[in-house]
């Protein structure tokens, strides 16, 4: 489908994946963080074998470790993997 940009038609597509890939918060695309908020919000939840303070967030297909979570007795968490 094209659309037109300032006068310049652009495929819809194009504009879609601009979008998606530009880095929004340091550095980490739109994609990315979807990718990462629905591991964490909707995919499936692990405690690390051997690491009870390790949780680890999968995708939504149930294929790749999307987050790696460190957790203190505090309920704070430190990232230690990200693959958004």
């Amino acid at each position: 489908m094209l659309i037109l940009l300032n006068g310049v038609p652009v495929q819809m597509a194009d504009v879609v994946a601009a979008i998606m890939n530009e880095p929004i918060e340091s550095g980490y695309s739109l994609k990315q963080i979807l990718r990462v908020m629905s591991s964490v919000l909707a995919g499936k939840t692990s405690i690390a074998p051997g690491n009870p303070t390790v949780v680890i967030f999968r995708d939504l297909n149930d294929t790749t470790n999307r987050v790696s979570a460190n957790m203190s007795g505090s309920s704070r968490a430190s990232i230690t993997t990200n693959t958004g």
